[in-house]
Formats: C-alpha cells, structure tokens, sequence
C-alpha cells in the first residue's frame, strides 16, 4: 500500500497497455481516487497482432499486480530460443526466455481488470491533455505519435527520426514455436521477417527491409493485401504455404524517438509517447507496462505530484535509455544486413545473435557450440573442424606480413595480455592518425603524403574517427595505399559506433579493420562475427 499522499483523481490519455496498467495500480492502491482512461479507438480495436515479454519484465508484472500476472498467465504463449535461417543454413540458440500474447486479449485482459476495480473508461474518445488542467494527475500514454506530446513540444523537447528502413506488421497461421528472423532473398533485395508466437495457432510476422529492395519491389505503402500476396510468395519456404493476415498492415518507417523531458507541471509521458525502442529486441510494451509500475512506485513514495513525477522521470531514464543503447545496436544491424549477406552463414547469424551487448562468442559457445565452431572454422576458410581454435588466436595476412594473432598494437595505448592467453603473441603495425579529419579528398592527401613520409614501412595502415564519413574517409585512404583501418580516432566516437564502422568498412571496401576490445571473449566476438579483422586490447 503506498504511503503518500492519495491522488483526488487520475486521467490517463490513451488506453494501451500503459496506460491500462497504470490505471490497475492506481485505482486499486487508491480505490476513493477517479480514474478515468480516454481511448480514441473502440473497446475492440486493435493495430498489430503479438506482444513480446521477457522473463524478467513478468517477473516485475507478477510483483506490481499479482491478478493481472495471473490472468495473463492464461493467455501466454512461451519461447526459450532464438532461431535464425539464412541460405537454408539454420541455426537455434537457446536461453532467451521470453512469451507471447495477442495483443487484442492482453487488451480485453486489462479491461476487464480495470473496470473491476471501477476505473472509468471512455472509448473513443479523443482527447487533449489541456482539457483537464484542473486534474491532479495527467498521464499521456498516447504512442509514438502522441498529440500530447506533440502539442507541448517545445517544452518536451521531442527529437523523432524516422529510421530508413521499411517494415509492416503482419499475422499468420503457421505456427511458431521460437523468436524466428527468416531472411529471403529475391531478384529486387533481401527481405527479413521477425516471426515469433503469440497464440499456439498464430504467429506475429514483421517484415523489414532496406527502402532499395522495397522500391525494387513495387510495392505499395497502403495496398495491404498486395502486400501480403507478394510477401506471401517471398517466403513461401518458411510460412510453409501457410497465410500471412492483414490488420492496418501498411508499410511504415520505425519512429526513433527522444524526449528532453518527461514531466510538465502535473502532466506525464508514459510509454511510446516519450521514447520508443527498436521492435526487433521486442521491448515497446514492456517499456509502457514497466512505465505505469515506475510511475506507480513513484506516485507512492513522494509527498507531492510534483515530487512523485520528478522521481518517475530521474529513475525510468536511465532504465530507459539503456534499453535504447541496447536497441541501436539491433536496430543498425538490421538496417545494415544487406552489407552482409555475401558472408558465411555461420558468421552472419553469429553476427546476428550478438548484434546486442548480452551474447558474446563465450555465451552463445555455451549454449550452440556448433554456431560459434562453423562460424570460427569459416574466418580460415576451412571446412567444419572440431576444435578450430579461438578465433584471436588465428592467423591473418595483412598486406604483405604474415600475423600469428589477431592481436595487434597500433601506437594506442592498450593492456599487455597474459602469457596463457589464447593470443599472446602481438604485432606492432605502423597507422596514420588522421584525428577528427572527416573530409575524404583530404585524408588521402594527407595520408598519400605520410605514407612517402614512412620511408615505406609495410604494412601502412590508417586510423581514422568513427562516423557519417567514416566510409568515405577509408575508401580514399585505401585507395591511396592503407592496408587496414583502425576505427579508433577521433575524440567523440563511441565504442558502438567505432564497432560499427569496423563492420561496414570491411564488408563494404574489403579492408582488414581494427578495433579496441575489453577481453579474450570480447575479441573473439568481433572476430568471429565479422565486425573487424584485428584487435587492440585495451588497458583497465
């Protein structure tokens, strides 16, 4: 029971599944307050097909509201492992502990909870956070495209991208009993589909691709039947000639969102409205329904509105924007995929699975040895060996010079490995620093210039900072001689964005790259996922 002060009443914009919650922990910890849940859409509207939870998002849910943990219980659907096929190569990696729903009966779930505890809500309703200034509370959990937020932007602060690929959301009747990322490949691209299961019958079916393949594709934003007729043939194979089925299936570009702040006066973002999370690490309603028990906690804690949402927002920030680091990393992944679809199987789903920073080489080895071994066996072009070795412990041919290890030194400085580490053993390599210089024509001037300078020292690489001109900036390095990239310039790049540019770089201009690692396992991840050809460790 919270110990602050009881709120008079309560509205909560928007009747997702936020907003609801937040309406269930309200209401039944202050059964004298008002509340009261504006919905824009009916009762039994409802855009989507699944919703993701992970383990520990229910285990948080069971601790907020113990009946509502029960009732869900009854319509969810679990799944322990991530499945991943590419070129009719497959592969499953157990582990991930997660389960499904519709999100239809999720909704109807925690209707029936609320209008039990005697909140009040309107359907259809489409309201403004302005008419209700007199309110003690006011939450907005009206989704990425909240008009609330919108209407008070400047004090918000809201900064909204709209990422570059395109994805529509689709449902079908084959069923599915793992997180599944099918990647087809026809004449106009690559398409991929985020298939997991929400009912035993039913499976949630994203499909996302680059805007290159989709304009190849002649396909039209709003024709969603035409849509799931062409993707229907794309992944004929996988769906198994199953149907794909169609709900408001338009294609959309993901909504990055950002909000300098969360809180005005007596008025609240939950959810969507504030921040949005890449959907392919499955965390939207997560946020929204971990938002409402923030916000709840908060709320019963602090002697003020003012105080309570204060704390709401110092304390679901950081928890916030953490999953939002998390999330960039998956979302760049599969906005860069095409990049590398020319690579081995085995490297490309390895590169797939840790695309987030909780696998690595060491963790998905524990659990899928024969992934990590065929991903490993492919960086020596070999065939499936039992006991290839750590991938840093490998040989590699830079330029002209024949390296024992991947473990390299490039004049940073950086930590001297163990005598019984896996690579022991490192090599000096000559690099020009090129600093923050982002202009391309320059830098192989520059390093054309240095290079004569060198008295021909091989082999010559060249170090330069992470970013949009990152590309570019090796691209004319290596046309002027650089026989690798060290991606460790610069002054504001961060380890991401370095580790991503290592990645691209490589699979786009073919060049051997080199990045800072933490540790032995850490290396073997760059290495054997394809992100870099060589490593500095760094120093603690």
């Amino acid at each position: 029971m919270p110990t602050g002060r009881p709120l008079d009443d309560a509205t909560i914009i928007g009747g997702g599944p936020g907003g609801l919650y937040l309406s269930i922990l309200l209401k039944r910890d202050w059964p004298d307050t008002d509340v009261r849940v504006l919905e824009r859409n009916r009762s039994d509207d409802t855009y989507g097909f699944g919703v993701a939870f992970h383990e520990q998002t229910l285990r948080a849910l069971a601790e907020a509201d113990a009946p509502s943990r029960a009732a869900l219980d009854e319509i969810l659907t679990p799944w322990d492992d991530v499945f991943f096929s590419v070129r009719g190569f497959e592969h499953r990696v157990s582990g991930h502990g997660f389960a499904g729903c519709s999100r239809h009966r999720l909704l109807e779930m925690l209707q029936h909870r609320a209008a039990e505890l005697g909140v009040e809500i309107v359907f259809e309703s489409e309201a403004s956070a302005d008419d209700f200034g007199g309110a003690a509370l006011v939450v907005a959990a009206d989704g990425a495209n909240s008009r609330t937020r919108d209407a008070h932007a400047d004090h918000f602060g809201p900064t909204v991208v709209a990422r570059p690929n395109r994805f529509v959301w689709l449902g079908t009747t084959r069923p599915l009993d793992a997180m599944s990322f099918f990647f087809a490949e026809v004449p106009s691209g690559v398409f991929v589909a985020h298939a997991y299961p929400h009912t035993p019958e039913l499976g949630t079916w994203i499909v996302e691709a680059d805007e290159e393949t989709f304009l190849a594709s002649g396909l039209d934003v709003h024709d969603e039947q035409a849509t799931a007729t062409f993707l229907e043939s794309v992944f004929r194979d996988q769906l198994d000639d199953h149907p794909l089925i169609v709900n408001h299936s338009h294609w959309r570009q993901f909504p990055a969102i950002r909000c300098e702040r969360w809180v005005m006066g007596n008025l609240a973002l939950l959810g969507d409205a504030k921040a949005t999370v890449h959907y392919s690490i499955g965390s939207g309603t997560r946020i929204a329904m971990e938002d409402a028990v923030g916000l709840h906690r908060a709320l019963g804690s602090a002697a003020t509105i003012a105080d309570a949402l204060g704390r709401y927002e110092r304390e679901r920030r950081p928890v916030v924007e953490e999953l939002q680091r998390v999330a960039w990393g998956s979302m760049r992944w599969f906005e860069t995929y095409r990049r590398r679809w020319a690579m081995d199987p085995a490297q490309f789903i390895l590169s797939g699975v840790t695309r987030k920073t909780n696998e690595t080489y060491g963790s998905v080895g524990a659990k899928s040895p024969e992934l990590v071994r065929a991903a490993t066996s492919a960086m020596v072009g070999s065939e499936l060996v039992a006991e290839p070795g750590d991938p840093v412990a490998l040989p590699i041919e830079v330029g002209s010079q024949h390296l024992r290890t991947r473990l390299v030194s490039t004049g940073r400085a950086g930590a001297n490995p163990e005598p019984d580490d896996p690579a022991s053993e490192v090599t000096e390599l000559t690099v020009i620093d090129l600093g923050d210089c982002r202009q391309a024509a320059a830098a192989g001037d520059a390093f054309r210039a240095a290079a004569v300078a060198s008295a021909g020292e091989s082999p010559l690489g060249v170090r330069v900072a992470a970013g949009d001109s990152a590309m570019e900036v090796a691209a004319a390095c290596a046309a002027a001689g650089a026989r690798f990239v060290d991606v460790t310039g610069g002054t504001t790049s961060t380890d991401a964005e370095q580790r991503l540019a290592a990645d691209l770089i490589r699979h786009t201009l073919g060049v051997p790259t080199v990045v800072f690692v933490d540790d032995v396992d850490d290396a073997n991840t760059m290495l054997a996922t394809g992100r870099a050809d060589l490593v500095m460790l760094r120093s603690s």
